[in-house]
């Protein structure tokens, strides 16, 4: 005797962040993203640029996935599903940027007199992915 299996394909919407800051994160070497879309199962995975990333089932219309820093400056990957090691269309494909990071490298003034109406502030930010080409490139 045969038995079938109906399945139906997992779909994907959006990930969120979509956005992500250059190099590592805070808490190790790994970004978290959530996945949203529907019929995704306990077998649902998520494939980062062709390798197959640790996923995390939440449930039928949200996954969790780890995206490796990899030390990226910026840039963009792609993110897939596949469910029980067969992939879908590629239209299912999700984009994650990375962006560089952003550094205060001077506040003016440095203080102001408490009781001021208004005071005008400016804040100086550098790229750290610029700033770390250029260091790199002395």
């Amino acid at each position: 005797m045969v038995g079938l299996e109906y399945l139906e394909l997992p779909q994907a919407f959006s990930v969120v962040p979509s956005e992500l800051p250059a190099g590592p994160n805070a808490h190790g070497n790994r970004h978290q993203v959530v996945v949203v879309g529907q019929n995704f199962t306990s077998s649902t995975e998520c494939v980062i640029e062709g390798v197959l990333t640790p996923t995390r089932w939440l449930a039928s219309n949200v996954l969790e996935c780890e995206i490796p820093a990899n030390g990226r400056t910026g840039g963009h990957i792609l993110l897939r599903l596949r469910e029980r090691g067969v992939y879908f269309s590629r239209s299912a494909a999700l984009r994650v940027d990375f962006t560089s990071q952003a550094y205060v490298y001077r506040v003016e003034p440095a203080a102001v007199l408490a009781g001021r109406a208004a005071t005008l502030v400016k804040i100086y930010i550098a790229d750290m992915g610029a700033l770390t080409k250029a260091s790199g490139s002395r």
